[in-house]
């Protein structure tokens, strides 16, 4: 495609010769790229106002300039800058433009020292400007982009489930935009489940996914060098009524942003289409970043829609449209799509991103089907709606006979152990046990106040669920604590615990033999047995399972 990089390369001519510049040096990697096609990490461009253009690069990329610029005059050198600078001296440039929101100061005085003769003068970005209107070329490579995109979010779908954490979900996405054919992923992938969907760029973490999540995914394909941006936020499990607010909110702002995205329309206008839905419903405080921004060679370019940008719209322009409103400590919603304004000439706009906008719910069964072959220790059963963990099992194959699975089951929420024997091979359903590391913060009345040790959320588990393991929690001890389908089910503490004595009858010397016990109250108000020479004030060990005195500490 040398034709086209050298119409783009002969407006840039005209602004040098606006700017009355003999030349100028194009240093950033997005703006070479599009004048000349080279993708090279190490490369800078000196475009005259008349004459060749000489294109510097590495080794490294020598071959690829040779087969891709052929109309260029190539200058393979490690350090460019100071080579295109004495090259400057020796055509006798007098005044040369360079990209001074690309260039370092210090990079900037070592080129003004090496291009004796020569008048520096900022260019702006008057390269960035003419990238903002797309060609048919662009366009087709960034519609491709965003079709992979939209495929792989509907691939992953059926992966999402509980138990599943945002990291493995967010390489599910990077690793299926790959395999239809992006080069790799335009950014860092962003999945937010829970409270974390609060942070508009949060980190995947191993928090693991749970019924009653809002997700949030903010992903894109790379595709010949050009980057899709797309956001999409899945319920799972059926939704709580603040969330289908809040996500019909965001739906309706963008469907209003949408439509006052027209050519010539005021980036702040569009912004504000969509913003003051939000405002008038009561969140402007929760959507403090832009409604959106351009996309080609870069993931955020001009031009940026925002309530405090300057600038209009222009046909062929692709922007993101991507309102959202985050509520601190329980999550959010963003939904986000590349649009192209005035496509075709029409005043219209075509979405390239092009999954559902309406909000997904995703309703996996609450348990998975397996076999009393398949049973385990620790596996917990949903057994006539109750759930049962296994605590031991035996298969047995009589002479005469079919065989069966001899089990002892425990009971989740009671602790009753019961007996039960099975044939084998039959069905039953294992449920889905959402196991939590948290951390005990306090008690409020008849409920105990936990937070997760991942996302920072804060249930109250009810007396009833904490059950006996009350009597040995201290405030920020770290626990266990299960829930299934977002109820809780019962707090697993360690075996043994260290406690200490804050009450008991003063301790006899001596007294080790007799084998004599007393009470004593712990500082968490239980009273256990301890010998006759435990004093107050001792750190003791305690069995969490049955209340034993197991020795100092």
């Amino acid at each position: 495609m040398p034709e086209i990089h050298a119409a783009r390369r002969e407006r840039v001519r005209q602004k040098i010769a606006e700017a009355g510049a003999d030349a100028a040096l194009i240093t950033a990697g997005p703006n070479v790229r599009y004048l000349t096609g080279l993708a090279s990490s190490n490369a800078a461009l000196l475009l005259l106002a008349s004459g060749l253009a000489v294109l510097g690069t590495d080794s490294r990329y020598a071959l690829a300039a040779q087969r891709d610029c052929p109309d260029l005059e190539l200058v393979i050198e490690r350090f460019i800058e100071p080579r295109l600078a004495a090259e400057m001296t020796r055509r006798a440039l007098r005044t040369v433009a360079f990209e001074a929101h690309e260039m370092s100061v210090e990079r900037h005085a070592e080129l003004a020292a090496a291009a004796e003769g020569v008048t520096t003068v900022p260019f702006g970005r008057k390269v960035e400007e003419l990238r903002t209107v797309k060609d048919p070329s662009e366009l087709e490579l960034l519609a491709t982009a965003c079709r992979i995109s939209a495929q792989a979010i509907a691939d992953v779908f059926a992966l999402i489930r509980p138990g599943v954490t945002e990291r493995q979900l967010a390489a599910a996405l990077d690793r299926r935009m790959v395999d239809l054919g992006a080069e790799r992923p335009a950014f860092d992938t962003i999945v937010a489940s829970g409270p974390n969907g609060a942070i508009p760029h949060h980190a995947p973490t191993d928090r693991p996914m749970r019924r009653g999540d809002l997700i949030t995914m903010d992903f894109g394909a790379l595709y010949g060098g050009y980057h899709a941006d797309m956001t999409r936020t899945v319920a799972l499990g059926e939704p709580a009524g603040w969330q289908r607010e809040i996500y019909e909110l965001v739906a309706a702002a963008q469907r209003s942003g949408i439509e006052a995205a027209r050519p010539d329309a005021d980036v702040a206008d569009v912004d504000a289409a969509a913003r003051d839905l939000i405002r008038e419903a009561g969140h402007g405080e929760h959507f403090g970043h832009g409604l959106g921004h351009g996309v080609g060679l870069e993931v955020h370019e001009a031009p940026t829609i925002g309530y405090s940008r300057t600038g209009k719209l222009a046909e062929r322009v692709p922007v993101t449209v991507e309102p959202g409103v985050y509520l601190p400590g329980r999550g959010g919603v963003r939904i986000e799509d590349v649009l192209v304004v005035g496509a075709g000439g029409t005043g219209l706009l075509t979405t390239l991103t092009t999954t559902t906008r309406e909000l997904l719910v995703l309703l996996p069964g609450d348990a998975d089907v397996a076999t009393t072959n398949d049973l385990k220790n620790g596996m917990t059963l949903n057994l006539d709606g109750q759930l049962w963990t296994v605590v031991e099992f035996q298969h047995v194959k009589p002479g005469k006979g079919g065989a069966f699975v001899r089990t002892k089951l425990k009971n989740v929420t009671s602790g009753k152990v019961v007996d039960r024997t099975f044939n084998a091979g039959v069905k039953v359903d294992v449920a889905t046990v959402d196991r939590r590391e948290m951390q005990y913060l306090y008690r409020e009345g008849s409920d105990f106040v936990f937070m997760d040790t991942q996302d920072y959320d804060q249930p109250r588990i009810p007396a009833s669920v904490v059950g006996d393991a009350a009597n040995y929690l201290l405030e920020e001890q770290t626990v266990t604590v299960a829930f299934n389908d977002g109820t809780p089910l019962y707090v697993d503490l360690p075996a043994a615990v260290e406690l200490t004595i804050s009450q008991t009858d003063p301790g006899v010397q001596g007294d080790r033999s007799t084998g004599g016990t007393k009470p004593a109250t712990l500082e968490t108000g239980a009273t256990i047995q301890v010998p006759l020479f435990i004093s107050t004030g001792e750190k003791v060990k305690v069995d969490t399972r049955t209340g034993q005195y197991l020795g100092r500490a």
